[in-house]
């Protein structure tokens, strides 16, 4: 018997970007999930959030869990279902996500969280510390919905109406699913992001399209901070969420750790080489990755650097360059790309590796 339900709304099925949105869902694995794909026809009664408590309720009613996946977003894991629900289990966590990258490969977010001031961030290429990494997978304050696994369905509503307390129908477009995961931590259940789960989300298409987005998030955004305002200092008082506490920003970056390596390599070379081996260890970003092994086989002549730095961007044209010099045979999963960075054909190649 199938336990999930997938929900995708979009303004009409025949946009190209709908379409791959769905057509990556379907070639997925849907062995105990239902798909429901709602097409508004460009209403503009629509109303992305109160649809989102209807599916919530339907969910409950019927006994299964919710998962929420937009339709500018792609799926290129086969088991990104069973992943999710993994991630669910290690961490204990109700609502779960994954990481998100731009067409290019590289990342736009890892997850949400609130500074003091109660602006709402979505936070990337963040150093975590390797204690608070459970299973790939880490705890954060909140997710976007793009892609959000919703489980215990029923405990979010009341039990005689069957009434959703967990979707606050006051948003106009933004900032609900935000929403949704303050209320999981509120109430002492957990949310968590899969690190090793990556889909491709055209983040901000509708920026560009929609003329009144300024005014929505605006507005949602200063709902959303009336709301919570006496909350967030408990927030991150959450054992989990600590890290939290002073602000992302005010943390280590791999961009700053990485280019801090770069520098150290010309008269540290000890220091530079641990720099290099913990970005290859706990970095999420493949950019990162294949550039400081590249930078490690510049350093020990190592040629399974070079290998592993194809693996992580097939890409690399330099250390393509070097093992063909050394004549290497290449692995076969390197193309003949000459890009710099990850294209989005390279990206999903890295997804099978």
């Amino acid at each position: 018997m199938k336990d999930t339900i997938v929900v995708m709304c979009c303004p009409s099925v025949g946009r190209i970007f709908t379409q791959r949105a769905i057509g990556a869902v379907k070639e997925s694995d849907l062995s105990r999930a239902d798909l429901i794909v709602m097409d508004n026809n460009h209403d503009e009664r629509f109303h992305y959030p109160g649809v989102v408590g209807d599916m919530l309720r339907l969910a409950a009613q019927s006994g299964k869990n919710l998962i929420l996946v937009e339709d500018d977003t792609e799926i290129n894991d086969y088991h990104w279902i069973d992943r999710l629900y993994e991630v669910s289990q290690r961490l204990e966590a109700d609502i779960v996500g994954c990481v998100h990258t731009y067409e290019n490969g590289l990342i736009n977010h890892e997850g949400v969280w609130i500074d003091d001031d109660l602006t709402i961030w979505t936070h990337t290429d963040t150093m975590t510390d390797p204690q608070e990494v459970i299973d790939n997978a880490v705890y954060v304050p909140g997710l976007c919905g793009a892609v959000m696994l919703i489980k215990n369905c029923a405990s979010y509503c009341s039990d005689r109406s069957l009434q959703s307390l967990g979707v606050d129908t006051n948003y106009k477009r933004y900032h609900h699913d935000v929403d949704i995961c303050l209320q999981a931590w509120q109430r002492g259940s957990r949310v968590a992001c899969a690190l090793d789960l990556k889909v491709i989300h055209h983040l901000m298409y509708y920026k560009y399209r929609d003329p009144s987005y300024v005014e929505r998030y605006n507005e949602d955004s200063a709902y959303f901070a009336r709301k919570w305002s006496s909350y967030i200092p408990e927030l991150t008082e959450i054992p989990q969420l600590r890290r939290y506490g002073k602000g992302l920003c005010k943390d280590t970056r791999w961009s700053d750790f990485f280019h801090r390596a770069m520098r150290l390599k010309t008269f540290n070379k000890e220091s530079a080489v641990d720099m290099f081996n913990r970005i290859v260890s706990g970095c999420i970003n493949e950019r990162y990755v294949a550039e400081s092994y590249f930078q490690l086989f510049l350093l020990e002549a190592d040629i399974q650097h070079l290998e592993n730095c194809l693996v992580s961007n097939p890409c690399h044209w330099l250390a393509r360059q070097h093992l063909e010099e050394l004549h290497i045979k290449r692995p076969s999963f390197v193309n003949k790309c000459n890009h710099p960075i990850i294209c989005r054909k390279c990206h999903l190649l890295t997804q099978y590796k």
